[in-house]
């Protein structure tokens, strides 16, 4: 970038090209975004990172800083709110200075009663599809040794898939479906707005922007609007939109009654902007997947391959209806066009040179129209032009630039990304996938506790987990809230157990609470069992699931069955062989951090002796043995004295265990291990744990035996 193109975009209205590319936001910064952006992490209030929104902050954006706009406009002018929703590909950090860096000419048409709201997906998504595409670490190694022309597309979509993209877009999707749920940020957005357009009858406009997996998040959000009683929206502009052509169809158009479909009134007028299947075919993902983001999404990131989707030409022209409602083919559409990059013209209403999926997001003539046409100005009638060289500020906008923000990875010198140090695999790494037998999952999961010591991410995390397994080629169970019951999980533990053959692979995974309950069997050398907690524990039903209730089951396994459990609660550190655990801290309710752990009361304590009192007093070297006579290889959220915790819907060891299980190839149970435990950063207040027998930990993950 030249010194002029410096000086002109470091203006008091457009952030330099170094303040961009800068890794820290000053409290000037911050507070200067907070009228504008909502920030989220799975559907809900973040409280951590960069920026983190609340409903207070909501609350100020609409009843504060829009109304003080609304009150400042002249006479007969509306207010014209631009929610924008951005890829969710981008880290906090990109997604930060691209908000920062559009709103700051959005505010440039604050007299013509522009206001934008930004959603920020704080999913680095981006990042960790690069990684499964082999730019740091395990994956790398399906690509090794063989020359790049020899790697086509194909089997690069076919080892996408299988180091879990699919598991990655799925979780990625159920943040904007979670943001639309009763409890979610979008709804409460919603509502606000609801609230302030009351206020203001007839003098508020809504326009919606999506970028890329943003036209996900619209496709839900603008349906939710409209139950809330909001406006209809004037117009909606998706650019290269990666959302499912039949996603798209169910939620934003309705049947015509003559057997065809038109947009649905509340969409406004829509305009895709979106590439030529030749460019599409010609942009790359991180320059190993040679064609655009659409492409991979289309062939490897959603269940059946291929699955259309919404930004690709041929999946537009496809599909008849599709094409007849957008105007494709001779067919004249009253209210959608698609706009084709590159145009003819770099002015009006219908301009884009964007020739990279990334590019829509810095593309001035794209910008410039989606301004004019919300002015209704194309006639060349004056706007304040986007910056024509904001696509030199290529740091901001790069979609695949290293990890910032993604737990477990840092940035190497020279800006290439590397995996966290692990352990060295002294078993030969084996291919993730296997003919060699079976691989079942049972995923079980519970919120629903009885107050106060209801739970609200576990059913989350089993499907994340169930996700992730299946990209790995799992055949997953799920048993959730009222099915999580003892019999029935026993039930299914053991018929897994006792089906499975020699080369089977099985996973075992819970989520909820754990809790401790004073030995009377003498069972144990400590005084303290610990023990998983069932939907219908209660004192008229003691049953819990005892640490040696599954170590018995698991003496059933067959020799050659590689059995891995997962274990987020707490006191989960040796839960099939049991160490003393003591009574955790309460969280700080303030985030919505919530404890994995049940105390049990004196009478609940009472009744489970009473009802385990028949067991016989069996010294515990001899029911449970010790950890190099284990057979199962056992992965928990903490250690004995810790404590597990869940913050804002989602249990903190599934989060970044199956987000590393999902972007990574093969390795150890040790190199594992030591991934999730430096995701936690340097000062955690939990430390994951692996037990298992010492000879297994440096046998590959997942994997038979």
């Amino acid at each position: 970038m030249t010194t002029a193109n410096i000086d002109r975009l470091g203006s008091r209205s457009f952030p330099g090209a170094v303040a961009a590319s800068a890794r820290d936001f000053s409290a000037t910064d911050l507070a200067a975004l907070r009228p504008y952006v909502v920030s989220m992490r799975q559907g809900h209030w973040d409280t951590g990172g960069i920026f983190n929104s609340t409903p207070g902050d909501v609350d100020a954006l609409f009843f504060e800083h829009a109304k003080s706009a609304i009150e400042g406009l002249a006479n007969g002018k509306k207010l014209k709110f631009v929610l924008y929703a951005h890829g969710g590909l981008v880290s906090e950090q990109s997604g930060l200075e691209q908000a920062q860096f559009h709103i700051n000419w959005w505010k440039q048409s604050a007299a013509d009663g522009i206001y934008p709201i930004y959603f920020i997906w704080k999913t680095g998504l981006g990042e960790t599809i690069a990684q499964v595409l082999g730019l740091a670490g395990g994956a790398a190694r399906d690509l090794a040794g063989a020359p790049r022309e020899w790697v086509s597309d194909p089997i690069v979509a076919a080892i996408a898939r299988r180091l879990g993209g699919e598991g990655l877009w799925s979780g990625m999707k159920r943040d904007a479906e979670q943001a639309v749920m009763p409890d979610g940020a979008a709804t409460y957005v919603a509502q606000k707005l609801k609230e302030f357009c009351d206020l203001y009858p007839d003098r508020v406009e809504l326009h919606a922007v999506g970028h890329s997996a943003g036209a996900v998040f619209h496709s839900h959000f603008i349906p939710l609007s409209t139950v809330k009683k909001n406006p209809y929206f004037t117009t909606t502009s998706l650019l290269a939109p990666a959302v499912r052509v039949d996603t798209f169809m169910d939620q934003l158009t309705m049947d015509d009654r003559h057997g065809g479909r038109v947009i649905k009134p509340e969409v406004g007028h829509l305009a895709i902007f979106t590439m030529k299947k030749d460019f599409e075919k010609r942009d790359n993902c991180v320059n190993i997947y040679h064609q655009s983001l659409l492409y991979l999404i289309y062939h490897a990131f959603e269940p059946v391959n291929p699955t259309p989707i919404l930004g690709l030409e041929e999946s537009l022209r496809g599909n008849s209806q599709l094409a007849a409602l957008m105007g494709l083919g001779g067919a004249s559409a009253r209210n959608a066009e698609v706009i084709w990059s590159t145009t003819a013209t770099t002015s009006g209403c219908s301009a884009t040179e964007a020739i990279h999926h990334g590019d829509f997001s810095s593309d001035a003539p794209t910008f410039n129209s989606i301004l004019r046409r919300i002015l209704k100005r194309c006639n060349d009638e004056p706007i304040h032009p986007f910056p024509s060289g904001a696509r030199e500020l290529q740091d901001m906008w790069d979609i695949w630039a290293p990890p910032t923000d993604l737990p477990g990875f840092t940035v190497a010198a020279g800006g290439q990304s590397e995996p966290p140090p692990a352990a060295t695999v002294t078993t030969p790494p084996v291919k993730a996938t296997t003919n060699s037998g079976a691989r079942r999952a049972l995923c079980v999961a519970i919120d629903a506790y009885a107050s106060p010591n209801r739970l609200t991410g576990c059913v989350h995390d089993a499907h994340t987990w169930a996700t992730v397994l299946s990209g790995k080629g799992f055949e997953t169970r799920l048993l959730l809230d009222r099915d999580a019951t003892y019999d029935r999980i026993t039930a299914a533990l053991r018929e897994m157990v006792q089906s499975s053959r020699a080369g089977d692979v099985l996973v075992f995974q819970y989520s909820g609470h754990g809790t401790t309950v004073p030995d009377s069997t003498g069972r144990t050398v400590d005084g303290i069992e610990e023990a998983m907690v069932p939907v219908d524990f209660n004192v008229d039903t003691p049953k819990l699931l005892m640490d040696f209730d599954v170590a018995a089951i698991f003496t059933a396994l067959p020799a050659g069955v590689n059995l891995t459990c997962f274990i987020d609660c707490c006191h989960s550190g040796t839960i099939t062989r049991m160490f003393v655990g003591l009574a955790p801290q309460a969280g700080d309710p303030a985030a919505d951090e919530r404890p994995r752990f049940i105390t049990l009361s004196a009478e609940e304590i009472a009744a489970v002796q009473q009802y385990r009192a028949g067991f016989a007093a069996t010294a515990r070297g001899v029911t449970l043995g010790g950890q190099d006579r284990m057979r199962d290889i056992v992965f928990a959220a903490c250690q004995p004295d810790e404590v597990a915790w869940e913050v804002n819907g989602q249990g903190e060891f599934t989060r970044l265990a199956t987000g590393l299980l999902a972007s990574s190839g093969s390795m150890s149970h040790d190199q594992f291990q030591n991934a999730v435990v430096q995701a936690f950063g340097s000062a955690p207040r939990q430390h994951p744990v692996l037990d298992c027998a010492v000879q297994v930990k440096s046998r590959v993950l997942l994997q038979p035996a």
